[in-house]
């Protein structure tokens, strides 16, 4: 049987906006039940668009002890097969510059929550669930005033490669995807002339929309031979 002639539960953070919110909308498309985490509670306005069930749970990532109970009472009626870490956040700046704060803010956020998240929902997964984690190709390769965030998504990389190895005797996949350049609320700061240089050193010319993000992750979480890989979608800018 297919992964997609049953219902699946899927869970997505950070779905209020950017690469979460349009790979919530791409499941959407199929019978599915979407369980979508958010900082603050998502606007009535976006979540009647859903044709599908929708749970919206919303917490800090980094609050642990709120992290437990939600998932705790989702044990109670809910298993998930698809699971996509999506939250993050950026602050960009100098290495010399960066205060300790604000590079422990982008690590905690970023790779911690990540983390305590995938813990806490452990105990929902069955044999067949994949983890999807959203990292970057910044976690790569890394970028001049990037550094907390290139090493938030280093570490998540490494986190995905770890589980992987760890839970393939559950049956349990776990997978990365690296955005590079993306048209969303981390890239609209750039000023024209950093828009246009950005654009000069992708083979491709331009940036990539949350929404090719989406048709890459759904395609992913039907994979059923995939684990601990990471998957590139930056319009060629690794190679170069």
């Amino acid at each position: 049987m297919s992964v997609v002639d049953t219902q699946r539960t899927i869970l997505i953070t950070g779905a209020s906006s950017g690469i979460g919110l349009a790979v919530a909308k791409k499941f959407d498309e199929e019978n599915v039940q979407l369980i979508l985490h958010s900082h603050s509670p998502i606007a009535n306005e976006i979540l009647s668009k859903f044709k599908n069930p929708v749970i919206n749970i919303v917490f800090d990532v980094l609050d642990d002890e709120i992290i437990k109970l939600t998932f705790k009472k989702l044990q109670l009626s809910q298993t998930i097969d698809v699971l996509v870490n999506s939250a993050g956040i950026n602050i960009d700046k100098l290495f010399v510059q960066m205060s300790n704060n604000e590079f422990d803010k982008v690590l905690s956020t970023n790779f911690m929550g990540t983390s305590k998240v995938i813990e806490a929902a452990l105990p929902l997964f069955k044999t067949g669930s994949m983890i999807i984690n959203i990292a970057s190709v910044i976690g790569l390769s890394g970028n001049i005033g990037q550094t907390n965030y290139a090493a938030s998504k280093d570490a998540t990389l490494a986190l995905t490669k770890y589980l992987a190895e760890q839970y393939a005797k559950k049956g349990i996949l776990v997978n990365a995807v690296s955005p590079g350049m993306i048209k969303t609320k981390m890239t609209d700061g750039m000023t024209e002339k950093m828009r246009n240089y950005a654009e000069s050193i992708i083979p491709l010319k331009r940036f990539g929309t949350p929404e090719e993000v989406a048709e890459l992750v759904n395609l992913l979480s039907k994979m059923t031979y995939v684990t601990g890989q990471n998957f590139i979608i930056d319009g060629g800018l690794y190679m170069t």
